[in-house]
């Protein structure tokens, strides 16, 4: 089976979408039914719902509408938030920074060639890169450790997401006392972003906190696609236009799906377990996101 992975790299965490091992055809599994959002069959087997540690899952709308420099400049004054997005930008252009050229030859045109009906998508994320990774450090190279130096000072600072994505990629196990104290944070913040990203950590989570109330947001081999969803449906951007689903089909090939949604249930939700998902989607919609709706079935 082949792994949906939010980000591996490890030069450039949340570029590289998939293990190594990936290949383009299974990952990019189309389904017919228009509920789902995607446009022609191919059958595939369901994922095992496991979703390696250490995403950093941009979207543009994450940006919050700012500029590389206005980024950089809220960075330097020491504010988290600028400081995480900051980190961000340098991880969606890494690849691109490093040698455009080479990037856009060698994996998006391979990408193109596998995919010829999501030319159109291409030729806009190919825009995306083409206009904004230039702003990033005058489209330079960008060091290797930029992204993580500013992930682990956004966290040092404050910053619940960056605490969240910091942790997920530790080499040593979190400790229990500081997976609580996490978890309480995510919850108290109230925000989609943390709770996407949570999904990540899910797995080394669920031992910690299977004697808890919260339990059950975290039970089950599916819980980290269940923070996700959840997410999703409370404000997150996991439309086709979100950076991390751009990288989805540049680096594996899933350029189909019209969202993140679409994706995860056509590809890692088996119909039988359906019930029990959207009732572990609703159970951390209303502890984690109190304010949200439930858009599920």
């Amino acid at each position: 089976t082949k792994t949906i992975v939010l980000a591996i790299s490890a030069i450039a965490i949340g570029l590289a979408i998939y293990l190594a091992t990936s290949s383009l055809k299974p990952s990019a599994v189309e389904q017919s039914e228009e509920a789902r959002g995607v446009a022609a069959p191919e059958k595939t087997e369901h994922e095992t719902g496991e979703l390696p540690a250490g995403a950093l899952s941009a979207n543009e709308s994450v940006y919050a509408g700012l500029s590389f420099a206005d980024a950089k400049a809220g960075a330097d004054r020491g504010e988290p938030v600028a400081q995480r997005i900051l980190a961000q930008m340098y991880d969606e252009c890494f690849m691109y920074n490093l040698d455009s050229k080479k990037f856009v030859a060698a994996q998006m045109e391979f990408v193109r060639k596998q995919k010829p009906l999501a030319a159109k998508k291409f030729d806009r994320i190919q825009r995306r890169y083409e206009t904004f990774c230039p702003t990033v450090d005058s489209g330079q190279p960008i060091p290797p450790e930029a992204v993580t130096l500013w992930l682990e000072q956004s966290a040092k600072s404050g910053d619940v997401i960056a605490k969240v994505i910091v942790a997920s990629r530790k080499d040593e196990k979190i400790q229990e006392k500081e997976a609580i104290d996490l978890v309480q944070e995510v919850k108290e913040a109230n925000d989609p972003a943390a709770v996407f990203n949570t999904g990540t950590l899910v797995k080394t989570l669920q031992p910690m906190m299977s004697e808890t109330k919260l339990a059950p947001a975290f039970e089950g081999k599916y819980a980290a696609y269940a923070w996700q969803i959840a997410a999703c449906r409370t404000g997150y951007d996991c439309s086709e236009h979100a950076t991390f689903m751009n990288s989805l089909c540049v680096y594996g090939g899933d350029c189909e799906y019209v969202n993140y949604e679409a994706l995860v249930f056509s590809r890692n939700i088996p119909p039988g377990i359906r019930s029990d998902f959207e009732k572990q989607v609703r159970f951390i919609q209303e502890n984690f996101l109190d304010n949200s709706k439930n858009q599920g079935d």
